[in-house]
C-alpha cells in the first residue's frame, strides 16, 4: 500500500518511510492512497476476544507497514501488558447511562498512555505521524469490542461516540467509521475552524471530503472551510459547548462512547 499527503495525491510514498513521519513535504498528513474491505460483523467479533494489542497489530496489518510490521507486533505485545496496565485492553467504565473510553489508565495515567509507548519503542515518530492516528482508531475499536464483550451492545449496533474537544480522535473516530465500525453521530465539544488547522483535523477534513485533497489545500492556505466542506461537517459532526448527558441521546440504543 502507498501513501500521499491530505493536500496533494500525486505524490506516492511506501509505508516504511511515512509511518513515523511528522508531515509531507507539503505540510500535510499522509493517508492511504486505498482504503481496505470495511469490517463487518464476524470481523469485529474476531477482534473482541483479542486483547487491544492484537487489536492494534491487527488493524496496523491492514495497511501494509512494511518491514516495520513484524517489530510492531512485537513492540505492541511487550507494551501493552497486563503488569503494566492492570488490563489487556483499553477499559471502559459507565457512569449515569453514559461510557468512558479510559485513556489514563496506563503507567503514567496520561491520555497518550496509548499512543506514545508505541512511538517510543519504535525510535521516535511525532503525535501527528501514520502510526500514532492507527494507535487512535485502535481506541475506538477496542472501545466498541469492550462494550461488546460486556454485553452492553450486539455485534453491529451503531454507538454514537464523543472525542471531547481532541481533534486527534475527531479524525480517529471518522476512520474508525470508515473502516467499518458502527458509529452514527460523531459529537465534538468545539468549534470546527479552519484558523488554526492541526494534524488531526486536517486528516478530518480530508475524510469528510471524500479525499478531495485540493479541498484540504484549500483550507490550509486560506484558512478557512470550503463551502463544499461545510455541509459534510453538519452532516458527520455534531458540535455542541460540552458532553450531553444521557438524557440528550438519541439514536439507536442511545450508547454513547466518550474519550476521557
Amino acid at each position: 500500500m502507498q501513501y500521499h499527503s491530505t493536500r496533494n495525491s500525486s505524490l506516492l510514498y511506501p509505508a516504511e518511510e511515512i509511518l513515523l513521519a511528522p508531515a509531507a513535504q507539503d505540510g500535510g498528513c499522509f493517508v492511504p492512497q486505498s482504503m481496505p474491505r470495511p469490517m463487518k460483523d464476524g470481523d469485529l467479533a474476531s477482534l473482541a476476544w483479542l486483547s487491544h494489542a492484537r487489536r492494534l497489530t491487527h488493524l496496523m496489518g491492514k495497511f501494509s507497514c512494511g518491514p516495520q510490521f513484524d517489530e510492531l507486533v512485537g513492540l505492541t505485545q511487550s507494551v501493552f501488558t497486563k503488569e503494566a496496565y492492570g488490563i489487556n485492553t483499553v477499559p471502559v467504565a459507565v457512569r449515569e447511562g453514559l461510557y468512558y473510553l479510559g485513556l489514563c489508565h496506563g503507567p503514567t495515567n496520561s491520555p497518550d498512555d496509548f499512543i506514545l509507548p508505541v512511538l517510543s519503542g519504535l525510535g521516535g515518530g511525532g503525535e501527528s505521524c501514520w502510526a500514532a492516528f492507527l494507535c487512535r482508531a485502535a481506541v475506538w475499536v477496542s472501545g466498541y469490542c469492550e462494550m461488546v464483550l460486556r454485553r452492553h451492545i450486539s455485534f453491529g449496533s451503531k454507538i454514537d461516540v464523543c472525542a471531547g474537544s481532541r481533534r486527534d480522535y475527531l479524525a480517529a473516530a471518522l476512520f474508525a467509521r470508515s473502516l467499518g465500525l458502527p458509529v452514527g453521530k460523531i459529537i465534538y465539544t468545539s468549534e470546527i475552524s479552519a484558523r488554526e488547522i492541526s494534524p488531526g483535523l486536517e486528516r478530518a477534513f480530508y475524510m469528510l471530503s471524500g479525499g478531495d485533497c485540493a479541498i484540504v489545500a484549500e483550507a490550509a492556505r486560506t484558512s478557512k472551510i470550503p463551502a463544499g466542506l461545510i455541509t459534510a461537517i453538519e452532516n458527520s459532526i455534531v458540535q455542541v459547548s460540552s458532553v450531553p448527558e444521557a438524557s440528550d441521546i438519541s439514536g439507536d440504543g442511545g450508547k454513547l462512547l466518550i474519550i476521557e
